[in-house]
C-alpha cells in the first residue's frame, strides 16, 4: 500500500502507518492525530491537518432510470489552493468527519464556496 501526500512535507513510511493504524476508522477516511488519511484501492493519500484551509460536505443527486442517487463527497482545499475530493459511500461517516474537524480542529474553515454570494454583493438580484 503506497502513502501519497497530498500537500507540505512528506513523512517517513514508518510513521505513517503507525499513525494509520491508531487513527478512527470512517470507511474510507481515518482520522489520525496529525494527519487526514483517505484510501481509495491502492493508496492511501493524506494530508497534515494544518495545511487544510477549507473542508466541506458536497452531496450530488441523480437518477438512474427510475433509482434515484445520491453521492456524498468530502471537498477539501489545501493552503496552496488545490482542491480534492473524496467520495464517502456512507453518509453519516461523511458528516462525523465534518463533526469531528469542527471540534478538533476549529481554525479549519467549514464553508460551501459561493453560498453567501448574496451577502458579499457579488450577486445581483434585478428587480
Amino acid at each position: 500500500m503506497g502513502y501519497q501526500c497530498l500537500c507540505g512535507q512528506e513523512i517517513p513510511k514508518e510513521e505513517l502507518k503507525r499513525e494509520w493504524k491508531a487513527a478512527k476508522y470512517l470507511v474510507e477516511v481515518r482520522l489520525g492525530e496529525k494527519h487526514l488519511f483517505y484510501r481509495n484501492l491502492f493508496r492511501i493519500r493524506y494530508i497534515a491537518y494544518e495545511q487544510i484551509e477549507n473542508l466541506y460536505l458536497r452531496m450530488e443527486h441523480g437518477e438512474c432510470g427510475e433509482f434515484l442517487l445520491m453521492e456524498h463527497y468530502i471537498q477539501l482545499r489545501d493552503r496552496e489552493g488545490r482542491e480534492y475530493q473524496f467520495r464517502m459511500e456512507r453518509p453519516e461517516c461523511a458528516r462525523e468527519v465534518l463533526e469531528y474537524v469542527k471540534k478538533v480542529h476549529p481554525e479549519i474553515k467549514n464553508e460551501v464556496p459561493g453560498r453567501n454570494k448574496r451577502e458579499e454583493g457579488m450577486c445581483k438580484i434585478e428587480k
